[in-house]
């Protein structure tokens, strides 16, 4: 199991940017959080994620992983969209998935050349494939490469956290992009909290 690498200087750093976040901090202590194996593997997860909780995307997940055994673009391709709707995935999920599947197969993507991609480019790749927004693209950025400065202006939880941390209800655009930058170069550690903020809230 592989954990995402970070540790005092990312905390301290955060801790002296956001007074609020630095108390939410002291109270949560160090949130471990695990990595995907590869970047497939996390982009499967992060599309059957979209639009649905948390609970049942891993439910799906962990049918999908006792089907295949290892969740690899050969297995996934392979697998009959049958089995897959039986699973729970939707046919859009489907078709987003397996094209992502033939991209690696085909040699269009692979794991060593979308890792050394800056975070722009890895985002402009990804994003070409119908199914994939710039929401999954970043998510893959932090859960399957451990890029440290992802903060998703979309991401519904972080709004969530964000409007339980600074006790104002309507967090817009223009608020993600100041909190964006007042966390860099630490954005995605900062998510973590928020994220973990916003469940603990339910």
């Amino acid at each position: 199991m592989k954990l995402f690498e970070y540790g005092e200087k990312e905390i301290e750093y955060l801790k002296s940017r956001d007074f609020a976040l630095a108390k939410y901090i002291e109270q949560t202590g160090f949130i471990a959080r695990e990595l995907f194996s590869d970047i497939f593997d996390c982009l499967t997860y992060t599309v059957i994620s979209q639009q649905i909780s948390t609970k049942a995307a891993r439910k799906i997940y962990s049918k999908l992983l006792d089907c295949v055994k290892e969740i690899t673009p050969s297995a996934i391709f392979a697998l009959p969209q049958t089995v897959l709707k039986d699973m729970g995935i939707n046919g859009r999920k489907i078709n987003c998935i397996k094209a992502v599947a033939q991209k690696f197969l085909s040699g269009t993507f692979s794991q060593n050349a979308l890792s050394l991609m800056r975070d722009e480019d890895f985002i402009s790749a990804l994003t070409s494939v119908k199914g994939i927004g710039k929401w999954t693209a970043e998510m893959a950025l932090i859960f399957a490469l451990g890029r440290k400065d992802v903060f998703s202006l979309t991401d519904f939880g972080l709004k969530k956290g964000l409007s339980l941390l600074s006790g104002h209800w309507d967090i817009t655009r223009q608020d993600m992009l100041k909190y964006k930058k007042l966390y860099s170069p630490y954005g995605s550690v900062a998510s973590f909290y928020l994220w973990h903020l916003a469940a603990a809230k339910g």
